[in-house]
């Protein structure tokens, strides 16, 4: 368990819940083609292998491309110090850009000014190159981990249960649950009613399931 959370603890919690939202989604769509083949282990076994594949790929261009765009990132800020350290006036508004997505946003013109001013006067941070930190390297396996994981609770239902339809509608089911556990999850983090944001996912997690189900995708 603490090299899972290892892995986790650099992926925001947003972010994990929004992963989890599509991660599900797919595995739903994957098991969705069962209904239009014909019932058998070897029908089972290749959706098993289409779900993870999918999930599996996903989770490597997502986590990869996320993971070189921290690295761009990084990049781009050390060259914003390192412009601001020259003087450059332009830079300046390049800073305030940046300093919008922390927690420093909340500041007047003002503050905002002063803390790049420390900044100006900070010390040269230390060029990484493009290489990726180990934090980008965790936000990606993390990625990979969480995208992967999603699919074995759905497919459960199909190696344990004898009713092939009946399997399917079951893992169907079970991602309803889930789409509405991450829905209670975003509520509480976004101060939201829990309950109303809880019955919302689990009214949109049926309606796509319903749809897959009857659809056969």
């Amino acid at each position: 368990m603490s090299k899972i959370s290892d892995l986790l603890q650099y992926i925001p919690v947003g972010e994990r819940l929004g992963e989890l939202f599509y991660a599900n989604w797919m595995v739903v769509v994957s098991i969705g083609l069962l209904v239009e083949m014909e019932a058998s282990m070897l029908s089972i076994v290749a959706v098993t292998i289409v779900a993870f594949s999918v999930n599996v790929v996903w989770g490597i261009i997502d986590g990869v491309t996320v993971m070189y765009g921290m690295v761009i990132g990084r990049i781009q800020r050390n060259d914003v110090i390192k412009r601001l350290h020259e003087g450059d006036a332009s830079a300046r508004a390049d800073a305030k850009s940046y300093l919008e997505d922390t927690i420093v946003d909340s500041l007047d013109e003002d503050d905002m000014d002063i803390v790049i001013d420390l900044i100006s006067k900070s010390k040269q941070v230390e060029d990484c190159g493009s290489r990726p930190l180990k934090s980008d390297i965790g936000y990606a396996l993390g990625i990979i981990f969480l995208d992967s994981v999603m699919v074995i609770p759905l497919l459960l239902p199909l190696y344990l249960m004898p009713d092939y339809h009946n399997a399917v509608y079951t893992s169907h089911m079970i991602s309803v649950v889930i789409f509405t556990i991450i829905g209670a999850a975003y509520a509480r983090r976004l101060n939201r009613n829990i309950w109303k944001t809880a019955v919302i996912f689990a009214i949109m997690g049926t309606i796509l399931a319903t749809l897959v189900y009857q659809s056969g995708w």
